[in-house]
């Protein structure tokens, strides 16, 4: 299932009598837990979790009967993209470089360069950057170097930035 950042699980309970008490809690419970704990909920609604885990939902009839079920949640995602950018070269000054990222688990791939730029373009293979482009945009940084930013988002919804700065472009 595709990963979230929080999941909602319905309950639906069915009994020949009434359903009196519906409760849920973190972890895998025992029904003698639910005497002085959980957390109440309507039947037939909807609780929201946001960490992976068991889940043990319980319910009582209208004459004292007890049941629970556990659930095991494992498409929780709270965890950013990581981002690696590589220049090419790296060793020596230059007046073009080759760009590479790496987005991790990212399904929205993003860049811009410069510190002033404000517009994200989609990432879809190597850049090569020249210091005359660096130089007509003025992209430069005051230090003599320009920025390159790398901006990731996963299926569950995490972003993650990440700036370098290349030190080996004549600008």
């Amino acid at each position: 299932e595709t990963a979230k950042q929080k999941v909602g699980i319905k309950v639906e309970v069915t009994d020949d009598t009434k359903v009196e008490t519906v409760k849920y809690a973190k972890g895998i419970q025992r029904e003698s837990y639910f005497t002085s704990s959980g957390t109440g909920i309507e039947n037939n609604s909807v609780f929201y979790v946001t960490e992976n885990g068991y889940y043990t939902i319980y319910a009582q009839d209208g004459v004292g009967n007890t049941s629970t079920y556990t659930i095991e949640i494992t498409n929780i995602d709270l965890e950013a993209p990581e981002i690696e950018i590589s220049i090419s070269p790296d060793n020596k000054i230059t007046t073009e470089v080759e760009i590479n990222i790496d987005y991790g688990d990212s399904t929205t791939k993003q860049y811009k360069i410069g510190e002033t730029n404000t517009t994200w373009s989609t990432y879809t293979n190597a850049i090569t950057l020249t210091s005359d482009t660096v130089i007509a945009k003025e992209w430069g940084n005051s230090d003599g170097t320009v920025t390159i930013y790398a901006k990731g988002t996963d299926t569950a919804g995490n972003e993650q930035i990440v700036a370098e700065k290349i030190l080996t472009l004549d600008i």
